[in-house]
């Protein structure tokens, strides 16, 4: 049985091009890594590039969520605005291999 550890939710506040049209640059917040911290990262559908301290599979999901919604570039900065407008916040279920009760 899969058990569930702490999940992480991402709170998108903005989205503009990056250093060009393939590249999504994205401010957020993730109140697991930081009460006050701002982060900001880069996504073009099929890379992340950040400083997030996030597992390796905490991203790959962040990056299949981003993926559905923003899909591949080019991207249109006024479509991707309007996709933020209806989803600002990205959860990151994190499962374990076992149940705690699995454990005992």
């Amino acid at each position: 049985m899969m058990g569930y550890l702490d999940n992480v939710v991402v709170y998108l506040a903005n989205v503009e091009l990056g250093k060009n049209n393939n590249w999504l640059r994205f401010q957020a917040q993730i109140p697991r890594l930081g009460r006050s911290s701002n982060y900001s990262f880069e996504f073009c559908g099929t890379e992340l590039q950040h400083c997030l301290s996030l597992t390796v599979e905490d991203i790959e999901c962040l990056k299949e969520m981003l993926c559905s919604d923003y899909g591949y570039p080019p991207y249109d900065i006024k479509r991707a605005k309007e996709v933020l407008g209806q989803r600002k916040e990205y959860t990151i279920i994190r499962r374990s291999h076992k149940a705690k009760d699995d454990q005992d």
